[in-house]
């Protein structure tokens, strides 16, 4: 069987390069999720779908909110209109999450090949993604565990604040070379350090 590969083995970035003051304002981590899948409700089904999530996630999602949905077993982000992007634990949510959802209510989708998570702390975080995001970062604005579908360089991605000076980002596991190189590049000003 074949063992999970980090999608930036292959990139040739510079992973540690301080600015001119020899600091390190951000930090990347990539991550390989364990699993993560899209669930997305008929018209006219949400509530179903929320209600049938709930126990399997260990939360109930608002699919209205712009807000992560954290469950001991999975966190849940909206993406859409009746659309949720899950973040499981293990395989065995995806698993629960398909007998959940019946055909009439919505349908489950399996992403966790397709999908990588870059995580991006430090003091320059909001500072690094505002080069490429046209989002106001300022705590009141835009504060823990708000999520937004947005874009890097017309990449689609799905960034999450988990912190003060905490972001996740949810990539195409096929595009996470251009947003690294992109990062490289942004992060020079203030310093940054990869890992993963």
């Amino acid at each position: 069987m074949a063992e999970p590969r980090s999608p930036l083995a292959d990139i040739d970035v510079v992973r540690l390069c301080p600015n001119w003051q020899d600091r390190v304002g951000v930090r990347l981590t990539a991550t390989l999720p364990v699993c993560v899948f899209q669930v997305q409700a008929w018209p006219g089904t949400v509530d179903a779908l929320a209600d049938a999530l709930a126990p399997v996630i260990g939360a109930r999602p608002d699919f209205g909110a712009r807000t992560l949905t954290h469950g001991p077993a999975a966190s849940a982000f909206p993406i859409g209109p009746g659309r949720m992007l899950v973040e499981a634990k293990d395989k065995a949510t995806l698993a629960a999450t398909r007998e959940a959802i019946s055909p009439d209510i919505g349908v489950v989708t399996d992403l966790t090949h397709a999908r990588i998570r870059l995580d991006l702390d430090g003091a320059d975080a909001a500072t690094v993604l505002a080069k490429a995001i046209n989002i106001d970062f300022h705590i009141d604005a835009m504060p823990v565990g708000t999520v937004a579908a947005t874009g890097i360089h017309g990449i689609g991605v799905l960034m999450v604040r988990r912190g003060t000076e905490a972001f996740s980002l949810g990539v195409p596991r096929s595009f996470a070379g251009a947003i690294i190189e992109w990062f490289t590049a942004a992060a020079a000003d203030v310093g940054y350090a990869i890992d993963g």
